[in-house]
């Protein structure tokens, strides 16, 4: 069963990066590179502990309302040998919010667009979800809460 440890000694919290807006995905690239996407619309490379300034790739046309925004994200089981990085976000569409999934090639220095995967996923102010990640099949998973 598990238990609430107040002040557990034998973990050492520390901040891991300043400066965020609202940070919500998290994927390591290497030991020491790590992209982590914020709800507004960017997505922030950590190098080396260090966050760069300059956004790694801004996503246009994220709707970061609500619970919406820029979320899930996650990379090639066979990253950097298949180096791409793959991104769900939520966007204001003809008839109201949905959400898609895209492909991102990553050319060690931003990303760029290599397809949308699946579109125009229901979306809503509230739970959108958006947590999209390979399974243990190498199959990329997609869910969204409502």
């Amino acid at each position: 069963m598990d238990s609430f440890l107040p002040d557990p000694q034998e973990y050492n919290v520390e901040t891991w990066a300043d400066d965020l807006d609202i940070p919500w995905a998290l994927i390591f690239l290497a030991e020491d590179r790590a992209l982590v996407t914020e709800r507004a619309g960017s997505i922030r490379l950590v190098e080396r502990g260090q966050l760069h300034e300059k956004p790694y790739k801004v996503i246009e046309g994220v709707s970061h309302a609500g619970e919406g925004g820029l979320m899930g994200l996650a990379k090639h089981p066979e990253y950097p040998e298949e180096p791409y990085i793959y991104v769900m976000y939520t966007y204001q569409g003809t008839g109201g919010l949905f959400n898609r999934v895209a492909r991102y090639l990553d050319n060690g220095e931003t990303l760029d667009l290599d397809r949308i995967l699946i579109d125009r996923i229901p979306g809503h102010r509230v739970h959108n979800g958006g947590r999209i990640a390979f399974g243990p099949d190498r199959i990329l998973r997609i869910t969204r809460v409502h």
